[in-house]
């Protein structure tokens, strides 16, 4: 996932948030390696962005959890992209079905025809 805004149209757009707060779990839900915070950024279709983030070495996947304005908690599985300028890419590698729809009815809330 490239580090910059895309168009609304493009399904790796990212749409800036309030920095939200995350609860990142690298290894297992149920037996977690280790455990960090993290802000996001911007959220898109495909992955967010988040910032002050520390990744472990060797670490390459992790659940995060950050609740919606909504008061919805999403929980997806990501994998660990590039970092730029104190932000780290993530792609969704899982997201559950009726998170997914919270995320679609999300972005369908923040769209225009210009971009978000």
């Amino acid at each position: 996932m490239a580090l910059a805004m895309h168009t609304v149209g493009s399904e790796s757009a990212l749409a800036p948030v309030d920095d939200w707060e995350a609860e990142v779990t690298f290894g297992g839900r149920t037996s977690p390696r280790s455990r960090a915070q993290a802000r996001v950024v911007s959220l898109g279709r495909r992955g967010m962005m988040l910032s002050s983030l520390r990744v472990p070495a060797g670490e390459r996947f992790a659940w995060i959890s950050f609740t919606m304005p909504n008061g919805q908690t999403l929980s997806p599985l990501v994998e660990v992209g590039a970092s730029s300028e104190g932000a780290v890419a993530v792609r969704f590698r899982h997201i559950f079905p009726d998170q997914q729809a919270l995320l679609d009815a999300f972005h369908a809330s923040r769209a225009t025809a210009t971009g978000y």
